[in-house]
């Protein structure tokens, strides 16, 4: 028992250091022996629990996209208004880049890189569908029902979450730009603003 307390403390050991060290370098200046010197474990450990600097790197990538992916699915209910689960999305991308600037720091960097790891990893998540597909459901019966316009739904979603995640990325030039001295008052304000936008945007007219 005590041993296996031992090795599950050092993986978790493992995987703060690793997400230090990659917030910080990104997956190619980051190393194996100042991952280990942070974590205060010999580095033989890190490749007991993984197979190589590519795999840690990857087990920090999926448990990330997969606690957000749960999170989010707990929100979005197959039951609620198109409005209420698009304002749910929007919180949760401010809630997510807010909370761990390390992550954000990683997974920015991954997606500049062009993102082939993550690519990799989101097939396989679990609860991913299920979101984009009520999201979908509920602009669709809009539009058969006549509230929404005939509009191509995947160009309504993909602009509704660049405008979600466009001011949570570039909040330090934007504010500079706009003179935005309160970022947490203007992320609340900014979420209901692209509320309102694609809600009003679907309208029939």
């Amino acid at each position: 028992m005590a041993i296996s307390k031992d090795l599950k403390s050092s993986k978790e050991r493992i995987l703060s250091a690793a997400l230090d060290e990659f917030a910080e370098l990104g997956l190619s200046g980051a190393r194996v022996d100042s991952i280990a010197a942070k974590a205060g474990i010999n580095k033989a450990m890190i490749y007991y629990h993984f197979d190589s600097k590519e795999a840690l790197y990857d087990e920090i990538l999926k448990a990330h996209l997969e606690a957000g992916v749960t999170d989010l699915s707990k929100e979005i209910t197959e039951s609620m208004a198109l409005e209420d689960a698009l304002r749910a999305i929007a919180r949760y991308h401010a809630r997510g880049l807010r909370a761990n600037d390390k992550v954000s720091r990683i997974f920015l960097r991954e997606i500049a890189a062009g993102g082939e790891r993550i690519q990799s990893i989101l097939p396989n998540l679990a609860g991913k569908e299920e979101i984009r597909g009520t999201i979908v459901r509920l602009i669709e019966e809009g539009k058969q029902s006549g509230e929404y316009r005939n509009i191509d739904t995947r160009h309504a979603v993909i602009s509704f979450v660049g405008m979600s995640m466009f001011y949570l990325i570039m909040a330090p030039m934007v504010n500079q730009i706009w003179g935005i001295e309160d970022e947490t008052e203007f992320t609340e304000q900014r979420i209901e603003a692209i509320v309102d936008l694609l809600m009003h945007g679907l309208k029939a007219r």
